[in-house]
């Protein structure tokens, strides 16, 4: 890769974390989607876990993502083991 091509490259990945970064604060991107659903390890890590314990925690976790700190906390508390 020329010295050019890696600047051009550098710069696409660039814009692509900033306009990641945009959608994020925007509420355009799930979140948990992306982490919870599609990341391997996660999903594999998680599978010792109830359903009943899942939803709570993911309750808690959105919560936190939307800025609601006292009922994210509350939640959390119940799910922490």
């Amino acid at each position: 890769m020329t010295r050019n091509e890696k600047k051009i490259f550098k710069f696409k990945k660039r814009m692509k974390r900033d306009q990641f970064k945009i959608d994020l604060l925007e509420n355009n991107i799930d979140l948990h989607k992306i982490f919870f659903e599609k990341d391997e390890e996660v999903i594999a890590m998680r599978e010792t876990f109830s359903k009943q314990f899942k939803e709570k925690f993911e309750e808690g976790f959105d919560a936190y993502l939307a800025g609601n700190w006292e009922v994210a906390r509350k939640t959390l508390i119940q799910v922490h083991v």
